[in-house]
């Protein structure tokens, strides 16, 4: 099914704070993500800089707003706006989250990320249909990642998390955007085994790979457990998730997410270098890319 879709290699989210360094360093980053919502927000001002980019980088767009779980139908204002600007980019695919928002009547809900859905059949194929609206729209391949979450919604004929992406990608040419990072911070805060999870889950449909730093909390009412913040090097037990996953599905790109607490760019491209690595043990192409002493 995705056998069209090139070998992308290990790619980093970008971050407007760091888009000097990026472009410098354009020659040891394979692709990049574009936070499609970060764009979206300064057009036309930085149409420049999309060109820039466009023209440097192969590129992936990224999405949080959505909101493919919305019983109320797709976001046709939003889809709208979105549309021209993925046109203008040509990213080789667009990808969005397993999540819904936009609270009606309510601005500063009207573009909601992040928001938990029920793991049951009919919340599903809310999402196929969505998805297919979408689809139709913007015209290119789409992926949709799994979420970190604070809580999970008790309905009456829920599936697992795994089963219930299973469902939602099923009957449909999307794949999956795994991130293995919000997987990872979910076991440990819901206490379940990521490696059980990966063993129900669609890795047949997993195009991408997110991987990311997260932190522990301190304060507030969710002191004591982890947060998916992007914030610190990849741990060792994500890379292990990832390289888990390679090994199974049609991985075509790893990527890194870094969106505060940046360290000196080197780092980062170290951390690509491991995840180029990874990579390479599933796609071989990829090996004369890693350093020897990756």
């Amino acid at each position: 099914m995705f056998e069209e879709l090139p070998l992308l290699g290990a790619g980093l989210g970008y971050q407007s704070d760091l888009h000097d360094e990026i472009v410098a360093c354009g020659a040891d980053i394979d692709f990049l993500e574009i936070p499609t919502d970060q764009f979206l927000g300064m057009m036309p001002e930085w149409s420049e800089r999309l060109v820039e980019l466009k023209q440097h980088f192969t590129t992936v767009a990224h999405g949080i707003y959505m909101s493919l779980g919305d019983a109320s139908g797709v976001h046709m204002e939003y889809l709208e706006q979105l549309a021209p600007y993925i046109e203008t980019l040509r990213p080789v695919w667009f990808s969005d989250h397993l999540d819904m928002g936009n609270i009606p009547s309510d601005e500063k809900g009207r573009h909601f990320h992040g928001m938990q859905v029920p793991f049951t059949r009919s919340q599903a194929a809310i999402f196929r249909q969505n998805m297919r609206v979408m689809q139709e729209r913007v015209r290119l391949p789409l992926l949709v990642e799994n979420l970190f979450y604070k809580f999970v919604i008790p309905m009456p004929g829920s599936l697992p998390e795994p089963l219930f992406i299973r469902e939602v990608l099923e009957e449909t040419n999307c794949g999956l955007l795994l991130d293995v990072e919000n997987l990872y911070i979910n076991s440990i805060n819901f206490d379940f085994d990521p490696y059980d999870w990966l063993e129900q889950a669609p890795l047949e449909r997993a195009i991408e790979i997110h991987v990311a730093g997260g932190a522990l909390l301190t304060s507030d009412d969710w002191a004591g457990k982890w947060a998916d913040l992007h914030s610190q090097p990849v741990p060792d037990e994500v890379w292990k998730l990832a390289e888990y996953v390679v090994k199974r599905g049609p991985v075509k790109g790893i990527l890194l997410e870094r969106d505060q607490n940046y360290p000196p760019m080197a780092d980062l491209l170290a951390e690509l270098d491991i995840a180029r690595g990874i990579l390479a043990q599933g796609q071989p192409e990829l090996s004369k890319r890693v350093p020897a002493d990756a």
